[in-house]
């Protein structure tokens, strides 16, 4: 078989709300470090069809792709030793549990196993549930790329050891290495076998639409407002009071702080607040404040004196007029 198309279709957490049941389905299962998603990619020849990671356990949904407009191929979650807490393991358990059991259109589970282990219990108790339970599966080995042929060979002869002490016949199985795309030719010629003598029965089958339940979402609650606004008390009693009330109630109120902070300027230095008139206007405006200096010192009144003779002596020479006598600013 040739892959011609291939595109994610859609994932869901139940197998209720799953595509419509009309097309042949196959899944795709393992441990969550068996190397499903890479697997799938390979057969596809697409290389980022399903999502692979370094961290086990991401696939957590039933995850649909639709090839050639056909058949479905079904990415199922991994089980084993995922990094999960044990109530989303057993979501897991019950989510897979629940797929195998009731998907009318499932044809043939595929497990995925590394060939490069011994077999493992929980892959033999997988194998034994789905015989119990009658559901066709085959055995994928993964990894066979990083196993020479003698102990490839003595890995396989394990297993056939292992299943004929429980199995009367061996179910069919897969040796494969997606980094070396071995194997994935067979496994899709396995299902255009099934796909083949299905077709009739599948022909049959008219779609069927599925409905998705979306969790209602509980109404946000509205506070009730009155539509008249409320006086302020305060305002209210004013009106009332007498004189000597009015006169306590003012000294009550509280009054702007002196040291309260001046407002937001694109000025790289805020001016502070001062008790002049708003008039008059500073000499120093624009000049940074100096910093550091004792208002009572004696070098800052003799610096000041000095400055107020030379602009003295100044005016003499220019005008004829009598010399002002300096004022400095009040301290």
């Amino acid at each position: 078989m040739q892959v011609n198309t291939a595109k994610f279709l859609e994932s869901n957490p139940s197998v209720k709300t799953c595509p419509s049941p009309h097309m042949p389905e196959y899944a795709f299962i393992g441990r969550s470090n068996v190397g499903k998603s890479s697997l799938i990619n390979a057969m596809t020849n697409r290389k980022s069809l399903a999502k692979t990671s370094s961290t086990p356990g991401k696939t957590q949904l039933i995850n649909h792709f639709l090839i050639n407009e056909s058949w479905y191929l079904v990415d199922l979650p991994g089980y084993g030793w995922a990094k999960v807490s044990k109530s989303q393991r057993r979501d897991f358990e019950g989510l897979i549990t629940e797929y195998l059991s009731e998907r009318e259109n499932l044809v043939v589970t595929f497990v995925l196993v590394d060939i490069r282990h011994e077999p493992q219990a929980i892959d033999l108790e997988f194998f034994a549930w789905l015989g119990e339970n009658q559901i066709p599966f085959a055995i994928i080995f993964t990894k066979s790329d990083k196993l020479n042929n003698s102990k490839l060979v003595a890995s396989l002869d394990r297993y056939e050891t292992v299943l004929k002490s429980a199995w009367e016949a061996l179910p069919p199985n897969f040796i494969t290495s997606a980094v070396k795309n071995e194997g994935t030719e067979d496994i899709l010629a396995y299902i255009e076998k099934y796909n083949k003598a299905l077709e009739e029965k599948f022909s049959q089958i008219q779609p069927i639409k599925v409905i998705k339940e979306v969790p209602e979402q509980p109404a946000k609650q509205v506070k009730k407002t009155n539509s008249k606004p409320k006086t302020y008390k305060k305002e209210e009693s004013e009106s009332e009071l007498n004189e000597f009330e009015k006169k306590s109630f003012e000294k009550a109120a509280p009054k702007p702080s002196k040291y309260a902070s001046p407002r937001k300027t694109n000025s790289k230095y805020t001016v502070p607040f001062s008790n002049e008139n708003k008039n008059e206007k500073s000499k120093d405006k624009g000049k940074r404040p100096a910093t550091n200096v004792k208002r009572n010192s004696k070098a800052a009144e003799s610096k000041q004196f000095k400055s107020a003779s030379k602009s003295s002596k100044g005016a003499k020479n220019k005008s004829s007029q009598k010399p002002t006598s300096f004022k400095g600013k009040r301290k």
